[in-house]
């Protein structure tokens, strides 16, 4: 488990949670933008991402070459690459 974030995105600050704003009414933030941890906000889950060319298995248990995707070899462990 390596997880990072894409490009652009926020770099973690200690005793700051990262929150994000998509409403395309917001004039306060737009995107991603640091909170106090206190606030209650919506979550999304953490994850790892899949970085260059990999696929990412449908389970998200992890991320394989996409040259492995329809290779007739189960790579992931719900053998969503075949």
């Amino acid at each position: 488990y390596n997880p990072s974030w894409a490009d652009n995105s926020p770099v973690f600050i200690d005793d700051a949670c990262v929150a994000i704003d998509l409403s395309p009414l917001s004039t306060k933030f737009r995107g991603w933008y640091f909170e106090k941890c206190i606030v209650m906000l919506p979550v999304i889950c953490q994850t790892f991402t899949c970085i260059g060319d990999e696929f990412r298995c449908a389970d998200n248990t992890r991320c394989i070459p996409r040259a492995a995707v329809n290779d007739g070899f189960e790579d992931c462990f719900d053998g969503s690459d075949e």
